[in-house]
């Protein structure tokens, strides 16, 4: 069965966490404030660039900033560690 979205969570400085939709390809980010952006269409490669890398806020930067995010509300992490 193929998965339909993935959860990661990271040791950034920058970034909490995020989830993605193999389906929709869409991605949330949590960032350490608990400020939470939805980034629509979000190519896969672009996903795993980011996801995969030493630097997740450097990544960030360089694949999924210059998708059109959308501010949620903050909230308390609904993420367990």
């Amino acid at each position: 069965m193929k998965k339909t979205t993935e959860i990661s969570i990271y040791e950034s400085s920058m970034i909490h966490s995020s989830n993605y939709n193999f389906t929709t390809n869409e991605l949330k980010v949590e960032f350490k404030g608990g400020t939470i952006y939805t980034f629509p269409a979000v190519d896969v490669l672009d996903y795993q660039l980011f996801t995969n890398s030493d630097s997740i806020g450097k990544a960030f930067n360089e694949h999924i900033r210059k998708y059109e995010g959308i501010k949620q509300e903050s909230v308390k992490s609904t993420i367990k560690e």
